[in-house]
């Protein structure tokens, strides 16, 4: 008889850890197994569903973090809310003669996949991809409540990097909490064909505070006024950030060297010699690894996950989060070496390519789905 496994997320995006979530999806279904998602709301994720033949629920659930602080009444009519949901899904569930063998959350930021398990009385898997302290967040029912149920409900707490690991380490069984990191499908090494004449950079990501793309414009600014001026950004994405941003191009008159693409679904890296990820705080961003992947050389922040995926001086540089003055001395030394980036980026493609693949990934990770439904049965 064919297992069933839910795999519910509140993220309804197509950034990294959706498409990460979706690659794990479709593994399982390639073992035989019937991999539903659910989500609260459609959203750009059925894009991804839909390459990938996947199967979803469109359900409404309620998150269980805030930013503003615990506030036990929001809490209370959260709860409220997602038993009445989990009872409609699972009423509409048991008209299609579905039952799960096993629930996995995917992220921090939920707590209805633990219902479903609860009820169904089936194993439960969190995965935890965030560090709640970078978005200033707060549980609603509490940080030590929320963690401690977590631990009591969950049978393995899988994290996206060792940091991650070490920052809630004290908060779960250590013998449950598992490192996966994340990985993208490769493909054949291609060294990139910048324009020679212009050192091109990129930016991919959200738009948002906690990713610091402001740092990043600042640092163009801050190379045109020294007399840098072959020089070209590229950003891709969109966020709440990006008429902050914008204004700021404008107003240095940097329209020159600094273009707005918004989201790409798809994006040639071999015209760039360099990729940024400049975030507070990364988890094990999958912009990094296709950075790498595309034979360019990588200038991150020395925190989280990026630490792990950047080896420094090898195959990219690692600056202090902010410091727009570290980041310009890496900047220029590339600037002055084009044959170091190929290096570097030659480097990162092998790093990749070794330990960070999708295959590797979702082998790693559907191991804990496999056995939980074994140890179940």
């Amino acid at each position: 008889m064919t297992k069933t496994i839910f795999i519910v997320s509140h993220h309804n995006s197509n950034w990294g850890a959706e498409r990460s979530t979706c690659s794990n999806a479709a593994y399982l279904k390639s073992l035989g197994y019937r991999v539903i998602l659910i989500i609260p709301k459609e959203g750009k994720i059925l894009e991804i569903i839909r390459d990938l033949g996947l199967e979803y629920r469109s359900h409404y659930f309620r998150g269980w973090i805030n930013g503003s602080g615990t506030k036990y009444i929001r809490a209370i009519i959260s709860t409220f809310i997602n038993i009445c949901q989990l009872f409609i899904l699972s009423f509409k569930l048991r008209r299609e003669g579905i039952k799960p063998d096993l629930i996995y959350s995917n992220t921090l930021v939920h707590g209805f996949g633990i219902l479903l398990s609860k009820l169904y009385r089936v194993p439960h898997l969190q995965h935890i991809r965030e560090n709640i302290d970078v978005f200033g967040m707060k549980f609603n029912w509490g940080y030590n409540t929320t963690l401690n149920y977590i631990n009591r409900s969950s049978q393995k707490i899988i994290c996206t990097c060792n940091a991650i690991k070490g920052r809630y380490i004290n908060d779960f069984s250590e013998d449950k909490m598992n490192v996966v990191h994340n990985g993208i499908p490769i493909t054949a090494y291609k060294k990139p064909k910048p324009n020679p004449k212009i050192f091109s950079m990129v930016y991919t990501g959200r738009l948002y505070m906690d990713k610091r793309p402001l740092d990043v414009v600042k640092l163009i600014k801050e190379l045109v006024e020294s007399g840098t001026k072959d020089i070209k950004l590229d950003i891709y994405g969109s966020g709440s950030m990006e008429k902050e941003l914008v204004e700021f191009v404008i107003l240095n008159k940097l329209e020159q060297y600094i273009k707005f693409k918004g989201f790409q679904k798809s994006i040639d890296y071999s015209q760039y010699y360099v990729g940024f990820l400049p975030s507070e705080f990364e988890a094990f961003a999958r912009t990094t690894l296709e950075y790498m992947m595309n034979g360019l050389a990588v200038v991150g922040t020395n925190t989280g996950g990026t630490a792990e995926q950047i080896e420094n001086g090898k195959t990219g540089f690692l600056y202090s989060p902010g410091s727009i003055s570290e980041m310009k001395a890496f900047v220029i030394k590339l600037y002055n070496n084009r044959d170091l980036c190929f290096k570097l980026g030659e480097n990162g493609y092998n790093r990749v390519s070794k330990l960070f693949s999708q295959e590797s990934y979702v082998k790693k990770l559907s191991h804990y789905f496999i056995e939980n439904i074994v140890k179940k049965n």
